[in-house]
Parts: C-alpha cells; structure tokens; sequence
C-alpha cells in the first residue's frame, strides 16, 4: 500500500498532535506552582502516575495514519518527507509514529498481550525508525548551534578554542561544563528518562523485536522485560537465546532486520542523556533497568551486521551532542554512562579500537563531581560526601563511582602492550576519579595486569600502577 505524503497532512497524521490542546488544559488544572528544590532542567511539575493515567484516558486508537501502520506491511509514501521535517514518512518513503516513547510502549505491549502480534512488530518498528530520525536531527541540530556560534564569536575552524571530540590519543579532559553555554541543557525529540522509566519503553520494544528474530525451535521460556523481581531469588538456569536476522518485511534496506532494530533500540535508549531521577527507587530501577537491557545486548552473538550497528551508533553518540549521553554539552546532573561505555569498549575493542577507546575516554567523565571539585565538605573533605548531601541526593553515587573505576580498569587491562594508550587512560582517570579508595584499587588492579601468573612482566603498566598509587 503507497501513499502520497502530502495526503497525511492533517493534524491526525502528528501521532498525538491532536491531543495538545487538551493536555494543557489538564496540566492547567493541575496548577503551575514552582517547587522550592526545582532543577532548572526539568519541568515545574514532576510527572507522577497520575499525569501518566491523564494521558492513557487521552490514548486514541483513531489515527488514520496508524491504522495503517499497524494492519500493512508495505505501508509507505512516494513522495517523502525531509529528513530535517517531523512527519509521518522518513527519506525513505517509511512510515513514522511521533509520539512519547513509553506510550508507544505501551500501544506495542497492548496489541502483544491482545494477540495482534503482526501489529506490534509493525509499530514497533516504525518506533524505532522515529527514533532514529530523532537521533539523527539531534545530532545536525548540535552541529549547526556550533557553527552559529563560531561564526558569531568570529572563531576559524582551525582554532584552538574549538571544542573538538575526544580522540583515541586524548586527554579524556573534555568535560561537559565549557561546553554549556554553547546550548541549552535540554535534548531534542523525546523529553522522558526512558532507561528507569516505570514502562520500561526500552525492554518493551527490544523484547519484540528480538522475539521476531528467535530461532524457531528456540522455545525457551523467558522472564518478561517488566517483572522487576525485587526480593526474588532466581534459582532458575538462564538458557541463552538463540537469535537469526530475519529481513523485516517491506524494508527498502537490505541491512535492516528485526534483529539489527532491536540491538539498535537498546543502544539508543541506554545512550540518551537523562538526568538522575530523584529518590532511592527510581534511581535504583534506572541501574537495573540498565544492567538487564547490556545483559540481553551480551546475550547476542555479535556478526557483521551487528558490529556495524555498534558502530555507527557509537559514532552517532559521540557526535550527538547534549541529546547523547556520551555527546558534549551534557548536563551536569546527567546520569554517566560507564556501564554502557564498558559494554560498547568490549564489543568494538577488536574491530575499531580507536573507536572503542575514543568512547571509553569520553565516558570516564563524572560531571556531577567535577562540578564541586573546587567545594570543600567540612565534614570529610571529600566531594563525593558533598553531593550525597545536596538536594537531590544521588543515592547510587557508590556504585556509579564504582563502575567508573570498572571503565578504568577494563581500559588499562586493554592497553597494558600499548604506551601512548596506556597513559591517555591514566591521565583520564587520574582527572576524573575523586575517590582515593577507587584509585588504590584502579593501581593494584594495574599491578596485577602488569604482573601475571603465568607470562612476562609488563613494565609500563607496572609504571602506572606506581603513580596511581602515589595518587
């Protein structure tokens, strides 16, 4: 079934456009008062489950331009719109679906848990296109707020004041406060945390998309991507999955398959710059909800298609700009990413190395730290007690510290044959690790590297492990 683009037009086509009007008048209702302990990020009233149940009671299964979704595979248009234009079709000629990502969640594992299975995958996959154009303008709209303001600010592209990407051979000092007069602290496209969000957007479409690329005689049953087994002990044998690529059906692309879509959707959604939600809970799903989706991403043996998916995702979140967790001009109160950095430094170490250290180095940073890493505690003298102090309080600051020695580690492990890398990493840690308990461990975790049981010594790598532990 084709369509011309221009006949979807209407304000139907927006995928929730129609609703605006009447959401504002629900959150005018809810009043607009200010609370004492705001961020200057985020919205004036705090979504509850409330506001989540407002929307459902707006959810509409009207759309014209999602009926087609859901009931054609070859739904497509003719005529499609710029790659620049939020519209219903990408440059491709492919449907998109505009809306919230956890309430296209939550239409996907509708029609999953109703039987319309055919229906799902189609949404799912148009979500996951969207996402991908979201990403992609993100991506060109950080470029050009640069270039306005070089030109503005009557800087050549060859100064040195330039704020450049990391490199394999750099410092790791690029942090992300010069950076935040360039842009506003606020990403393009979506506007919820989705890794950490109660719907799990994220498990959701990656969970359809990769039960469409099991192997058919694969019929192992799993735990859903939502049971959140607090206080459960699983004694049960995890049986790994077995996937192939399955084309999907319509596909101008002979490289996109289910399987591609799914590892994409998770990469996207673990890179996004999110900021730390407030209060122990949420804070603790969002690690949880992190540590599943790498697990299931670890699951999956990785192929050619696959390591380009990594790949060019890696690129894309280094380049993204302040819509990236891994881009420049983040928010200081922005959730780190080295969990997600360790994973992607593993997947790609032996096919794109200079990559797969460029995203390590970036990753290393700790912005909230390094924001107060001038503050003096007059309790323990330490920046970390501080900000488990100030308001809102970062539960997890321990294990993310913790994670950030692992990224170290896992770095210097890496390196130990190479000099040059071996001292950009611990330059990079040496600048953005502030506990002296995470050091000691960072230097004898060098020692041990450096002096194996069975095998030479490594001499520079022993060098390193004596200055971090001067440190």
């Amino acid at each position: 079934m084709a369509f011309d683009s221009s006949d979807s037009s209407s304000d139907e086509d927006g995928g929730g456009a129609y609703r605006t009007m009447d959401n504002n008048n629900r959150r005018s209702r809810l009043g607009t008062q200010r609370p004492h302990h705001a961020r200057p990020s985020i919205s004036a009233i705090p979504r509850t489950v409330f506001h989540r149940a407002l929307d459902a009671v707006g959810m509409s299964w009207d759309n014209m331009h999602l009926k087609h979704i859901l009931s054609s595979d070859t739904y497509c248009s003719h005529v499609p719109d710029s790659s620049l234009t939020v519209g219903s079709f990408n440059s491709q000629g492919q449907p998109l679906w505009h809306e919230p990502l956890p309430t296209c969640a939550a239409r996907v594992d509708a029609l999953r848990s109703h039987g319309h299975q055919g229906a799902a995958l189609r949404l799912a996959v148009a979500v996951v296109r969207t996402m991908k154009q979201q990403q992609l303008v993100a991506q060109r709209r950080w470029h050009e707020s640069q270039q306005q303001q070089q030109h503005r600010s009557g800087v050549s592209s060859s100064s040195a004041n330039l704020i450049t990407p990391c490199t394999s051979r750099c410092t790791g000092g690029q942090t992300s406060l010069p950076v935040t007069s360039l842009v506003p602290h606020t990403c393009t496209g979506w506007s919820d945390g989705w890794v950490g969000h109660p719907l799990d957007p994220v498990g959701c479409l990656f969970d359809t998309l990769a039960d469409a690329s099991l192997i058919p005689d694969d019929q192992t049953s799993r735990t859903p991507s939502y049971f959140d087994p607090v206080g459960v002990e699983d004694t049960s044998v995890t049986v790994p999955p077995r996937y192939h690529h399955v084309p999907v059906i319509g596909s101008r692309d002979r490289s996109e398959t289910y399987l591609t879509l799914a590892v994409e959707v998770a990469l996207i959604g673990l890179g996004q710059q999110r900021i730390m939600p407030a209060g122990l809970y949420a804070q603790e799903k969002s690690c949880k909800q992190e540590d599943r989706l790498i697990a299931k991403l670890q699951e999956i043996e990785l192929d050619n298609s696959l390591v380009a998916v990594l790949r060019r995702q890696a690129i894309v979140l280094l380049e993204g700009g302040p819509s990236s967790g891994l881009g420049l001009g983040i928010h200081p109160e922005s959730i780190p990413m080295h969990t997600f950095a360790r994973f992607l430094f593993l997947s790609l170490l032996n096919y794109y190395p200079d990559l797969a250290y460029e995203v390590g180095l970036r990753a290393m940073r700790l912005p909230i730290l390094e924001e107060h890493e001038d503050a003096d505690d007059p309790v323990n003298g330490n920046v970390s007690s501080l900000v488990l102090s100030r308001y809102p309080r970062w539960f997890t600051l321990g294990h993310i510290e913790t994670q950030q020695c692992t990224l170290a580690s896992t770095m210097l492990s890496a390196a130990k044959g190479e000099g040059l890398r071996l001292r950009t990493v611990l330059e990079s840690s040496q600048r953005h690790i502030h506990s002296s308990s995470h050091l000691f461990k960072l230097a004898q975790d060098a020692f041990r590297f450096a002096t194996p049981e069975n095998g030479p010594r490594h001499p520079t790598l022993l060098s390193v492990a004596f200055e971090l532990g001067l440190q």
